[in-house]
């Protein structure tokens, strides 16, 4: 692997008809042509004076869906947590570090919950 050239040396290293930088050029302001909207939607006095909708009631829940979905909730966190525990369980005696990592991975799981 070579060095890399000097900066001095990549210059030289150019080839001689490559076209030089140009000067960086401004935009006359005169060439710019605005034309504004016909419309100004901010100048719209009837968008501000104009009145909400009236709120809708909210709609009545039943009392036995609630319920339902609790307890399906607590029976879900419920298998899930038997089968957390059997798992690490399992892991335990394959090898012991592999239950101490699922333990530490559910603590961490836990936690960010």
């Amino acid at each position: 692997m070579e060095p890399e050239a000097l900066p001095k040396e990549r210059a030289a290293l150019r080839q001689p008809d490559a076209p030089s930088a140009r000067k960086p050029r401004t935009v006359k302001a005169d060439l710019a042509v605005v034309t504004p909207a016909e419309i100004d939607v901010f100048d719209e006095p009837d968008i501000i004076a104009a009145e909400p909708p009236p709120a809708t009631a909210p709609r009545k829940r039943s009392m036995l869906g609630g319920l339902l979905f609790g307890a399906l909730g607590v029976l879900v966190s419920l298998a899930l947590g038997l089968w957390t525990d059997q798992l690490i369980r399992d892991l335990f005696a394959r090898a012991e570090w592999l239950g101490w990592l699922a333990a530490g991975m559910a603590v961490i799981a836990l936690l960010a919950l």
